[in-house]
């Protein structure tokens, strides 16, 4: 296994050098403080563990811009899988056809991008992005991200 950093490691970096400083900043929301990004993407990361993800699994997100995207997507690094995207502008057939390639365990989602793919009739389990504002308290004591190879796969675009 290489000894290079992963990319999560510079958040967690950031949250301990400067914890308040805007890790992300997105139109009218309060920016999202590296801290609080370490802290929540944990939480999700634990929870995603709980869905079943794996190191090299892929985990789908599908949703429009908001501060969970990014929570979320550094979550997944932390698992060891890898973020596979999708466009929040796709409809519900397209959505179904980019998770039958990608294969993804767990699919990330909004409201609108859910309905989408459960009408579609896409059977792979989603998490709610409305409900990982819960995880924002972080992990149990003890969790640890997952430390992969830095050469592993991290992202597939289409």
């Amino acid at each position: 296994m290489s000894s290079n950093g992963l990319l999560h490691d510079g958040i967690r970096y950031w949250a301990r050098r400067s914890p308040e400083k805007a890790a992300v900043v997105l139109d009218d929301e309060p920016p999202l403080d590296y801290a609080t990004l370490e802290r929540w993407s944990d939480g999700i990361a634990a929870r995603l563990q709980t869905m079943g993800v794996v190191p090299g699994d892929r985990v789908a997100i599908a949703a429009a811009n908001c501060l969970a995207w990014p929570a979320v997507a550094v979550a997944v690094l932390k698992t060891g899988a890898i973020i596979a995207p999708m466009n929040d502008r796709l409809l519900g057939d397209e959505l179904a056809y980019l998770a039958g390639y990608s294969e993804p365990r767990v699919i990330g989602a909004d409201d609108a991008r859910r309905a989408l793919i459960e009408g579609a009739g896409v059977t792979v389990p989603i998490l709610p992005l409305e409900t990982v504002e819960g995880d924002r308290g972080g992990a149990d004591a003890g969790w640890a991200p997952v430390r992969v190879d830095s050469e592993s796969v991290a992202l597939i675009m289409f």
